[in-house]
């Protein structure tokens, strides 16, 4: 057993946790609240060191001393995860097979050794061997997935059971070794008043919540209740502000007499619309095509007397909306070609 102590510290300054006190079971003990901690992937560590030191930075040490009791005694609990699982199968508490109950303890690429060894041939006690080392070379990684192996491994290391609370929200099959009392390894008959922490998860937004999350069960007290009880350190269930965008402002309409200008203009455009008409002749025998298409497009261009004459019909405006008019025409006879 590795030599880690936590400090003894009162517990003080708890966050009630929203989402897993939706999910917290009526058959769970009373008179207990969950506190939130960090969803960081180092949240069963920081679970475990809020309920001993009170605080969450103690859970770098405690990660590492973890991982070095869970490589130095892989072999104790994945044979303890292995018997737990045939228990649990043979009593009919269950459904699940055996390996389909042991996949459900390990993490992606733990789960994958685990599987390619059972396709080898080798036995359960022998492919979950292989997958807890894998997981027991990783739990060193900061934010690495935890889970029933590291559960067991805590309890070593802070010589004192740990309770597990398993909402009836997530999978039932899997509640026999979720749910349960680990002891430490070497202790199986301690008395000691046991740790309790929770199976949560992040958000409730998806249809069906997945445990992804750890908690700390604390006893209330007057002092909580009356102080941070009811505070919610939950982001996912915090209502943000919106943010004021230019689309989600309303669209001003521009001036009346901006509108009346537009509207002269356009009128004004199209009174001599006929003028932009296409004039197509049919082709002449022994024109050539390149010739035809030179006419035609010769046809469809106005001329030097269809721009004046579009200017000389443009209604009396004032003074202002003229000189507006005349620059629209201005540079309207600068970008289209006319015919000499």
């Amino acid at each position: 057993m590795a030599d880690f102590t936590f400090p003894q510290l009162a517990l003080s300054d708890f966050c009630k946790d929203n989402v897993a006190a939706r999910l917290y079971p009526p058959t769970a003990p009373s008179q207990c609240f969950p506190v939130s901690v960090a969803g960081d992937g180092n949240c069963l560590y920081r679970a475990a060191s809020v309920l001993v030191s009170g605080r969450e930075s103690d859970h770098v040490s405690l990660r590492r001393s973890v991982a070095k009791e869970l490589e130095a005694n892989v072999d104790f609990y994945a044979s303890e995860c292995v018997r737990r699982a045939q228990e649990a199968k043979a009593n009919g508490s269950s459904p699940l097979h055996t390996t389909s109950l042991l996949s459900q303890l390990l993490g992606n690429d733990a789960n994958d050794v685990f599987s390619h060894e059972m396709r080898q041939g080798k036995t359960v006690d022998q492919a979950f061997l292989a997958g807890a080392t894998r997981q027991s070379q990783l739990s060193h990684k900061p934010g690495v997935w935890s889970g029933v192996l590291e559960i067991m491994a805590v309890a070593t290391m802070v010589g004192r059971p740990v309770s597990m609370i398993y909402p009836p929200t997530f999978t039932l099959a899997c509640r026999p070794l979720m749910e349960t009392t680990y002891k430490p390894r070497g202790q199986p008959n301690s008395n000691e008043e046991p740790l309790t922490m929770m199976w949560s998860s992040t958000s409730l937004q998806q249809r069906c919540p997945q445990p992804n999350h750890f908690v700390p069960i604390v006893k209330s007290c007057k002092s909580t209740e009356e102080g941070n009880l009811d505070k919610a350190d939950n982001s996912a269930n915090r209502k943000w502000p919106k943010k004021r965008t230019r689309c989600s402002l309303p669209d001003s309409p521009p001036p009346a007499s901006k509108q009346k200008i537009a509207q002269r203009n356009i009128a004004s455009f199209f009174t001599s619309k006929s003028a932009f008409t296409p004039k197509l002749s049919p082709r002449k025998s022994g024109s050539s095509v390149s010739q035809y298409k030179t006419e035609s497009s010769s046809s469809m261009m106005p001329t030097k007397e269809t721009l004046s004459s579009l200017s000389s019909e443009t209604p009396s405006l004032p003074a202002c909306e003229l000189k507006s008019a005349e620059l629209t025409t201005s540079s309207a006879a600068r970008q289209l070609p006319y015919i000499k």
